[in-house]
């Protein structure tokens, strides 16, 4: 019986090293080097970059894996913006990405139109964010950045098709790319609060899908017509954690990476100038917004307290526990309210040596630097 005949040691180290030249071919048929294209691209324009970032799926309880997170720090006189883009990097050599569009008809009360992913815990800044109408102002700041914060078609359907057009497939990689960019997004949004928290940030997030195919839109307006992009912005809505989330989407072709990760680099210094002005419009609602009022009343409580206790010598039952915020126009007043009778009011307004410790702290505080005066807080 005839025995195999062992190869020499060179023998097998030569083919391994013939086996080891294909691997990079090989690999180039991966996302990998996209996934490496897109990053560099990134750290070029100043953005840091953290690959591989992995989260917990929150219907399978799986670790996931987003491409990767590109963002930049611009600073404020007090406040640190920082511009994120989380990033999904898909190549197909064997499928066209097919978005089925149609013309945009108004409002749809059913969908938000301008999604804006923002956090901070930075005060009063991040209560005048939950209180005021915002958006709108800062829509006009980016408006030069429009393609990044509007979709202007309505897309209602995906699909894969063959290369040669010929075949519908499916749609799984773009709605993996779509699911998954919405769960890291709420992933992100979810830990920041523990993470940075009291760091003096506000954390403008976007979401961003790289594609190596090419994208197409069909336009369903009348006849469908197929026209080939470059890039397209998507509204989508996701249920993530039991609740209902919209986000904006913007896919982008592979041949346009630099030119994509330029807006991004100037959407950050936009940012910059857009949160610190809301940040001012923050400080400025003492006067006008009931939330911004309430939250530097808590703030205000126990200085002011302090100053009227002690310059008045008020104790037991006297003593103020109570203070709320008023602004009078017509008079250009800051009022801050107190628990106190008529008596221990004109006292406070009459001691002007309390007062200027108040007007000090809520100087301090709130950087108002107009006339404060006491008043008696409403009896109902």
């Amino acid at each position: 019986m005839n025995q195999p005949k062992n190869k020499s040691p060179d023998e097998n180290a030569d083919r391994r090293l013939m086996s080891i030249d294909k691997i990079p071919q090989a690999l180039s048929k991966t996302g990998f080097p996209l996934e490496l294209k897109v990053a560099n691209s990134f750290r070029k324009a100043g953005f840091g970059v953290i690959t591989n970032r992995y989260y917990v799926d929150d219907v399978d309880g799986k670790s996931k894996e987003l491409d990767l997170i590109a963002y930049k720090f611009t600073k404020g006189r007090d406040l640190d913006v920082v511009t994120a883009v989380l990033t999904s990097c898909k190549k197909d050599s064997e499928n066209s990405w097919v978005f089925m569009s149609t013309k945009k008809e108004g409002i749809d009360p059913n969908i938000e139109s301008n999604p804006l992913h923002v956090w901070t815990d930075c005060e009063p800044l991040s209560t005048f964010l939950k209180n005021e109408d915002w958006k709108s102002l800062y829509l006009q700041r980016v408006q030069g950045l429009s393609e990044l914060f509007e979709a202007t078609r309505q897309v209602f359907g995906m699909q894969l098709t063959s290369a040669n057009g010929d075949a519908p497939k499916n749609d799984r990689s773009m709605f993996d790319s779509i699911s998954g960019l919405m769960k890291a997004l709420d992933h992100e949004l979810s830990i920041l609060p523990k993470r940075v928290a009291g760091r003096k940030r506000i954390y403008q997030i976007n979401l961003l899908t790289i594609v190596d195919a090419p994208l197409v839109d069909v336009s369903y307006d009348a006849e469908p017509s197929a026209m080939l992009v470059d890039s397209l912005s998507h509204i989508t809505s996701y249920i993530v954690n039991r609740s209902y989330k919209f986000g904006l989407l913007r896919f982008a072709s592979a041949s346009r990476i630099d030119a994509e990760v330029a807006r991004y680099e100037t959407l950050s210094r936009t940012n910059l100038t857009a949160f610190v002005e809301a940040q001012d419009n923050a400080y400025e609602a003492i006067k006008s917004n009931a939330a911004v009022q309430t939250y530097f009343a808590a703030k205000l409580l126990p200085k002011v307290r302090f100053i009227i206790n002690g310059a008045l010598q008020l104790s037991g039952d006297d003593r103020i526990t109570e203070l709320s915020i008023h602004y009078d126009k017509e008079r250009s007043v800051l009022v801050l309210r107190v628990d106190g009778d008529a008596e221990t009011i004109q006292a406070a307004n009459d001691n002007e040596k309390a007062l200027d410790a108040i007007r000090v702290a809520v100087k301090a505080l709130s950087r108002y630097e107009g006339e404060v005066e006491m008043e008696m807080d409403f009896p109902f």
